[in-house]
């Protein structure tokens, strides 16, 4: 096959795989500021339906905003469901530094694998060591992704 042909395939691929395997992807947004305590709590939740027994990728965001001149230490975990007595599906700590207007955005991703074609709502919950530190602009995206097709 001629090398310049490569690209045109690889588009064409692309345009089949989309055409037979639409997304399936939930988006959540809020930029209402949430104030972080040393109780979990939650800040946004998604809620996504697999169409088949594959794997969920998660993104989510928002923005910490220090409410003193104190370091303090965020944690921030998202969760299958709101429950805290089971494990976390990824947990994440974030320092915020001795300033009173410090913000830091935080952005993570992670694959989940919940082998499941019932609703699933996934949870961006977090806690601070001391304080009061908001979180703003918040965001989860939730997209399945389709298992992988074999060629050849």
């Amino acid at each position: 096959m001629p090398e310049q042909q490569v690209p045109q395939l690889a588009s064409q691929l692309i345009m089949d795989n989309q055409a037979r395997f639409p997304v399936n992807e939930v988006d959540a947004t809020e930029s209402s500021s949430d104030t972080l305590s040393g109780t979990e709590g939650s800040l946004i939740t998604a809620s996504i339906t697999p169409r088949s027994n594959s794997k969920v990728l998660l993104m989510a965001s928002c923005q910490l905003n220090n409410d003193a001149a104190t370091a303090r230490e965020i944690n921030l975990f998202i969760r299958r469901g709101s429950a805290t007595d089971r494990p976390a599906t990824l947990q994440l700590t974030s320092q915020l530094e001795a300033r009173a207007a410090d913000k830091r955005c935080i952005t993570f991703c992670v694959v989940d694998s919940p082998a499941t074609t019932a609703a699933i709502t996934y949870d961006l919950r977090g806690t601070t060591d001391a304080g009061s530190p908001t979180a703003t602009n918040k965001s989860i995206v939730a997209i399945e992704l389709p298992a992988v097709t074999k060629f050849g």
